[in-house]
């Protein structure tokens, strides 16, 4: 009787591995293209809200008043609508369909998918993302809310001047160049880099697992220093023994890690 209940769940393994083996086939021979895409004008837009499943996203200049919105890729169903942005007031909502039927996703298994958004240049009231698996790429942003977050991928952003930036990833690296404003950003598994012209101002930076880099063209005039790992080195311009205190000390810049280094240099 034993070893009929060994052999019965070899079965039921080996099973299992054939149907998880038939699925993949068909998911990544079916696949066809994929090609979506929406205009609206950029007078009419204030603020942005993007709300993705399992897309990457690209956002960019637009080289005109409009802002564009293109969905492209390979999917299972190509015929299929999977582009839902409209506007609502002075908001425009970017989403993808599988994003509120997470019921039937698994039939869309295998599309490998990219949301790239162009922007006209001007101030926007606020800027927000979240992804459920997806990396982020951000750059030439000028918003006074700017908020990315996302469940499983890294985030990428550069040029963005913003009065506050909230930045988040449960897995996945964060690397920030030339982010203006006061700044949080935190991952829970995964390095952080900020390239910056300047520390003077509030910062929060925080890893579980992953090193913390920072890096300032100028040594900060102004600033309190709170620095904590609890496995790893810190160097703070080159001295592991720093001022915690420079200047008035108006501005806080928090970096923590529980696994990693921290690094802060010019």
């Amino acid at each position: 009787m034993p070893n009929f209940k060994k052999i019965s769940i070899i079965a039921l393994i080996l099973l299992g591995i054939g149907v998880i083996g038939s699925v993949v086939t068909f998911a990544s021979s079916d696949r066809s293209a994929i090609s979506e895409s929406e205009k609206f004008s950029g007078h009419d837009v204030e603020k942005l809200d993007i709300q993705l499943d399992n897309q990457k996203l690209y956002v960019k200049p637009s080289q005109s008043d409009e802002i564009i919105v293109e969905l492209e890729g390979k999917g299972n169903n190509p015929e299929k609508e999977r582009l839902q942005a409209e506007l609502e007031g002075d908001t425009l909502i970017v989403k993808t369909r599988e994003r509120d039927r997470k019921m039937f996703r698994f039939f869309d298994w295998g599309d490998s998918v990219t949301l790239s958004i162009y922007l006209p240049e001007k101030e926007y009231t606020a800027f927000k993302v979240d992804i459920n698996n997806g990396s982020i790429n951000a750059e030439n942003i000028k918003a006074k809310e700017f908020i990315a977050s996302t469940d499983n991928g890294k985030i990428m952003i550069g040029d963005i001047l913003s009065e506050r930036v909230d930045v988040e990833s449960n897995n996945g690296k964060i690397e920030l160049d030339n982010v203006e404003g006061e700044l949080n950003g935190k991952t829970n598994n995964g390095a952080i880099s900020l390239v910056t012209e300047s520390l003077d101002r509030p910062i929060h930076l925080a890893s579980d697992n992953g090193k913390i880099n920072v890096k300032s063209s100028k040594e900060p005039t102004n600033v309190t220093f709170d620095v904590r790992v609890d496995n790893g080195s810190i160097d703070i311009f080159g001295d592991s023994d720093w001022d915690t205190v420079v200047g008035e000390g108006e501005n806080r810049v928090k970096l923590t890690t529980h696994n990693g280094s921290i690094t802060v240099d010019r």
